[in-house]
């Protein structure tokens, strides 16, 4: 039996509101189509690394474990994240996931113990209500040693 050199952990954060189904014009692919494609990009870039998958809107939730395994997560990105997966597809909660993630670091030391990466996915569409809501979820995710990488207005 043999493991490989883990170069890190990483969970991908990934917007699954109803603007993810937007497209910037009918030839292109939608917000969500190219989160997917950053995230296969990602998977490939990094095969020692290991992974989990987070869909948010208003709700937060993972939908995948820590894994090595990158075919169980491409099956995944390619079978099971979808715009519309929560039932309240317009209250994007981008503070509230992050939050999460820095919470299940400090409650789940034996899944999350290790991660410092969380790779966020989103078009960058929220009410204007919601913008003023990261200062908390940052300095959360700083406490615990998470930096965040975005990908926004795919």
């Amino acid at each position: 039996y043999s493991e490989l050199e883990q170069t890190g952990d990483y969970v991908f954060v990934v917007d699954v509101s109803f603007s993810m189904q937007a497209r910037n014009s009918c030839a292109e692919s939608s917000f969500l189509e190219r989160a997917k494609q950053v995230m296969r990009k990602v998977l490939s870039g990094l095969p020692e690394g290991r992974f989990g998958i987070v869909a948010y809107e208003r709700l937060s939730f993972p939908i995948t474990q820590m894994t090595f395994d990158h075919s169980y997560l491409e099956d995944v990105i390619e079978h099971s994240i979808y715009a519309g997966l929560i039932y309240d597809r317009t209250d994007t909660q981008t503070g509230r996931a992050l939050s999460i993630i820095a919470e299940k670091k400090g409650r789940l030391p034996e899944i999350y113990g290790s991660l410092v990466n969380v790779i966020l996915l989103s078009d960058g569409y929220m009410e204007n209500s919601k913008r003023g809501t990261f200062e908390e979820p940052l300095e959360k995710l700083r406490d615990v040693n998470i930096r965040v990488h975005t990908i926004g207005h795919l």
